[in-house]
C-alpha cells in the first residue's frame, strides 16, 4: 500500500484508530492515578586497593579494584547486609522486604559502586540507603580480610551520602502517557489497516467496477430521516438525497440514445438495502420530468411500494394475471402527475409461475406500448428467483447495492443470476453511502451545492397561473443591427467570360423557421375512468365534427381496447388543470433568433 492509501485508510477507518488510543492513554492514565509514588536516595562507594607485596604495581591494584566493585554490586542486596539494616532501620520492614527495594551498580571502567534504595517514603529511603552503605563498608573489610592477615587487599569508603528525595521517581505521568499514546497509536494502525484488509462490502464505484464490471448509475446518501419519509423526492427541494434521485433519472435516460429502455426491473441482492424506495422515489421523478411512468409492484412476496405511496393493496397485479380484473381497474393514479401505480394485490401462493406467465409478457407489452416507461419493484435476487424472471421480459435491471452491507460475493452472484438468464443489467446504484468520511466527496459537493442561496431576481416575475407554475418569461434581445449587403453581379450569358472577372459566391442564407409543434398529449393511461359530473357533461347534441385526418389514417387495431392507442396530437397539454402559457411559442422564437444570430 501506498503513503496515500494508508491515509484513505486512517481517515475511513479513524474510529478504530481514535478508540484504541482512548483505551490505551485511560489505561495509562488510571496507572498514574492509582500508583504509589515512590521515592528514591542514591549513596556512592569507592573501592581502592592498598599497596601490597601481593600488588605489584599501581596498574595492576586498579585493575583489582574494578573486579572487586562488579562482585560487590551483586552482594549488595544479601540478606547478611539487609539483616542488620532492617534491625537498625526498623518501621516494620523484614530483610527480604529491604534486599528488595536496594538495587547496586558498577559504571564500566570505574572503581565506583551506586547504590540506590526506592521506599514509599522519602526519609525512610535515605535511612536504608546511608545504613547499607555504611553496613557494606564494614561487611567488604571483614570478607577481604583473609586469616592471618591483619589488614584487608581494598579499602571501600563511603564517598556520597544520600540526600532527603524530594520528587517521586515513580509514576512519572507525562512518560507513562506518552508510552499509553504510542501504544495506542500502535494498535490502532494495525487494527484499521486489519479491518480495512477484512472488509469484503462494497462502498465506492470502484468497488462495483472491479466485482461485477459494471458501471454506477447514480449514489444515493445516507438519510437519517428516510425510514420516516421514504418519498423524499415527492416533497420537491434540493436537497442532496433528492437531488441523487434527479441525476439517476437523467442517467437512465442516457444509458441507450438509440434504444432506451422502457421497462427496467429494480432489485438487490439481499433484503432491506432500498430497492422499493429507490424505484418509488424514481418513478416520481420520472413523472416530474413530464414522463408518463408506470410503477408495478413485482414484490408479491413482502410488498411496501403501495404502503409507501399510501395507495390499497387489496387489487392489483395478482387479480390482473389470473384475469379477474383490468389493468384499467387495478391501477391507480398518484398525485396530480402523469404516475400510475399497479400494486401487487393479495400474496398468491405461487409468486413465481405468476410472473413468469404469459399474462405478465402481454401486460408488460401493452405497458410499453401506452407509457414512456415502466419501473418494476422485484423481490431480491438471492432468496428468490422472482427478480431473474422478470428480467427477461423487460428491457433491462438496475442492482440496488447498499454501501457497506453488501458484500462483493453478494454483488457477484447477483449479477451471475442475471447473466445466467441473459438478461440486461443496466447498472447499480449505490444506496445508503456515507455522506462523511473518506467516500463522502460526491456528497459534498452536491450539499455545498444545494445550500447555496438562489441569486436576486433580475425583474418582477409573473404571478402563478392557478393550476400550475409559470411559463418561462420571454425575454427579447434587440435585433442585430444591420449589415451592408453585397450588390448582386450582373447575369452574363452561358459561355460567356468577361477577362479578370471571377464567379460570384452566394452568401449562405437561413431556412425559414418552421412553425412551432404543438404539445404531445398524454395518451389514456390504464386506470379506470370515473364518470364525469352532471355539471361538466357535455350538451346532449354535440355539434357534427370531422374525423381528424390523423385518426382516419391511423385506425386502431381490431381487439386492441381503444385507451392503449395514442390518439394524434390535439391541444396543447395542460399542467394541473391550467391554461398553456402564452409566452411559450416567443421562447420558442427567441431561441430561433439567437441561432440565426450565430449563423450570421
Amino acid at each position: 500500500m501506498s503513503f496515500n492509501e494508508y491515509l484513505r485508510v486512517f481517515r475511513k477507518r479513524w474510529r478504530v484508530l481514535a478508540i484504541c488510543v482512548l483505551v490505551c492513554v485511560a489505561i495509562a492514565a488510571l496507572f498514574v492515578w492509582h500508583a504509589t509514588p515512590k521515592y528514591q536516595a542514591s549513596t556512592q562507594l569507592f573501592v581502592a586497593a592498598k599497596d601490597t607485596t601481593a600488588i605489584g604495581s599501581i596498574e595492576q591494584g586498579s585493575q583489582f579494584s574494578q573486579d572487586r566493585v562488579q562482585s560487590y554490586a551483586e552482594i549488595m542486596n544479601s540478606l547478611q547486609i539487609t539483616g542488620p539494616v532492617a534491625t537498625k532501620v526498623g518501621g516494620g520492614l523484614t530483610a527480604q522486604q529491604v534486599a528488595h527495594e536496594i538495587s547496586a551498580s558498577a559504571p564500566a571502567s570505574t572503581v565506583l559502586v551506586n547504590v540506590h534504595v526506592t521506599d514509599k517514603s522519602p526519609a525512610r529511603a535515605q535511612a536504608i540507603a546511608n545504613a547499607v552503605s555504611d553496613e557494606f563498608a564494614t561487611y567488604a573489610t571483614n570478607l577481604e580480610t583473609t586469616s592471618g592477615a591483619k589488614t584487608p587487599p581494598v579499602k571501600v569508603t563511603v564517598v556520597k551520602r544520600a540526600e532527603l528525595p524530594t520528587s517521586p521517581v515513580s509514576p512519572k505521568t507525562t512518560l507513562d502517557l506518552i508510552i499509553g499514546l504510542i501504544i495506542g497509536l500502535g494498535l490502532g494502525i494495525a487494527g484499521a489497516v486489519y479491518r480495512e484488509a477484512s472488509d469484503n462490502t462494497i462502498r465506492t464505484s470502484q468497488d462495483v467496477q472491479s466485482v461485477a464490471g459494471i458501471g454506477t448509475l447514480g449514489v444515493i446518501g445516507f438519510d437519517d430521516d428516510a425510514e420516516l419519509h421514504p418519498l423524499v423526492i415527492a416533497q420537491g427541494g434540493h436537497s442532496p438525497r433528492s437531488e441523487a434521485f434527479r441525476a439517476l433519472r437523467t442517467n437512465l435516460q442516457f444509458i441507450d440514445v438509440d434504444e432506451a429502455p422502457r421497462s427496467i426491473v429494480f432489485t438487490s441482492s439481499v433484503p432491506d438495502e432500498g430497492k422499493t424506495t429507490t424505484a418509488c422515489n424514481l418513478a416520481i421523478a420520472l413523472a416530474q420530468g413530464g414522463k408518463k411512468v408506470l410503477l408495478i409492484e413485482a414484490d408479491l412476496r413482502r410488498p411496501r411500494a403501495a404502503r409507501y405511496l399510501g395507495l390499497s393493496d387489496s387489487v392489483g397485479l395478482t387479480n390482473v394475471l389470473v384475469g379477474t380484473v383490468s389493468p384499467e381497474d387495478a391501477s391507480q393514479q398518484w398525485g396530480n402527475i402523469p404516475l400510475h401505480v399497479l400494486p401487487s394485490g393479495p400474496p398468491p401462493p405461487n409468486p413465481s409461475e405468476l410472473l413468469a406467465s404469459r399474462g405478465m409478457a402481454a401486460l408488460l407489452a401493452r405497458a410499453e406500448a401506452t407509457y414512456d416507461i415502466v419501473l418494476l419493484d422485484a423481490p431480491p435476487l438471492l432468496p428468490v428467483t422472482d427478480a431473474a424472471v422478470i428480467a427477461t421480459q423487460t428491457s433491462g435491471a438496475v442492482l440496488i447495492v447498499r454501501s457497506g452491507k453488501t458484500t462483493r460475493d453478494q454483488l457477484q452472484r447477483s449479477t451471475e443470476a442475471l447473466r445466467s438468464v441473459s438478461a440486461r443489467l443496466l447498472g447499480c446504484v449505490i444506496n445508503m453511502a456515507p455522506t462523511k468520511g473518506a467516500h463522502a466527496y460526491y456528497y459534498d459537493y452536491s450539499t455545498a451545492y444545494a445550500d447555496r442561496p438562489a441569486p436576486p431576481s433580475p425583474g418582477p416575475v409573473p404571478p402563478l397561473p392557478p393550476g400550475g407554475p409559470a411559463q418561462p418569461v420571454s425575454r427579447r434581445r434587440p435585433p442585430p443591427p444591420a449589415r451592408a449587403t453585397r450588390p448582386a453581379p450582373a447575369p452574363t450569358r452561358p459561355g460567356s467570360s468577361t477577362p479578370g472577372a471571377s464567379t460570384p459566391v452566394s452568401s449562405p442564407t437561413i431556412p425559414p423557421r418552421p412553425a412551432p409543434r404543438p404539445a404531445q398529449s398524454y395518451p389514456t393511461p390504464f386506470v379506470s375512468s370515473t364518470p364525469p359530473s352532471p355539471a361538466s357533461q357535455a350538451p346532449a347534441t354535440p355539434p357534427p365534427t370531422s374525423p381528424s385526418p390523423a385518426s382516419a389514417a391511423n385506425p386502431p387495431a381490431s381487439g386492441e381496447p381503444a385507451s392503449f392507442v395514442k390518439p394524434a396530437p390535439a391541444a396543447p397539454a395542460t399542467t394541473n388543470g391550467a391554461e398553456p402559457s402564452a409566452t411559450s411559442g416567443h421562447d420558442h422564437d427567441d431561441r430561433r433568433e439567437d441561432a440565426g444570430d450565430l449563423l450570421r
